[in-house]
């Protein structure tokens, strides 16, 4: 029997940039909105001064972050453009695992682990690039608010700085709406 149905909406925003560094940021800037963590106050601040009276507190919402626990609305998410090979070399989804350029890279990185480690040829596997930001939503926006909220995403994009104050743009690549479906299902276990 399936007890419930429930659904996450993420609107995701890609980026050509590593997004942990600026997630919280963005959000913040799209929205207004920070977590329990308190980055990106600065950028909530931005965004109620330019936009007074606009509320967005029924529509991001925050979830339980897995990593420390505190309640955020963003987080990285996994880039369909790119992919890294684990040790921190990102290339594009068009470089394929035995691209001679990714595989000296993997084979510097895996030497590290010993004089014993042999080189390969081709890299094992593409792990996922976290070059995308999700934004947590409490259901599908209005076309207007999902135009605020791209809107602003390009916005932070061309306009950020980095934490040392200089200019430091991202490209923005896209936006998608993500739905995903929890399902719960119970059944009965005999214990005789």
């Amino acid at each position: 029997m399936i007890d419930e149905v429930t659904g996450e909406y993420i609107l995701v925003i890609d980026t050509d940039s590593y997004a942990g560094n600026f997630e919280r940021q963005m959000v913040a800037f799209m929205s207004g909105i920070v977590g329990e963590c308190e980055r990106g106050r600065k950028e909530a601040a931005v965004f109620k001064a330019e936009l007074p009276g606009t509320d967005l507190e029924e529509v991001v919402i925050s979830v339980r972050n897995e990593d420390d626990g505190a309640w955020r609305p963003a987080s990285i998410y996994p880039s369909p453009r790119y992919w890294n090979d684990g040790y921190g070399n990102v290339y594009s989804k068009e470089v394929a695992l035995d691209d001679p350029t990714a595989v000296v890279a993997y084979n510097k990185g895996y030497k590290r682990q010993g004089p014993e480690a042999e080189e390969v040829t081709s890299v094992p596997r593409a792990w996922p690039a976290y070059h995308s930001v999700a934004c947590f939503l409490s259901g599908v926006p209005d076309e207007d608010t999902i135009n605020l909220l791209v809107g602003r995403a390009k916005r932070f994009c061309a306009e950020r700085i980095n934490r040392d104050g200089d200019p430091s743009p991202i490209e923005f690549l896209g936006a998608r709406m993500v739905t995903r479906r929890i399902v719960t299902e119970e059944t009965e276990v005999d214990v005789s």
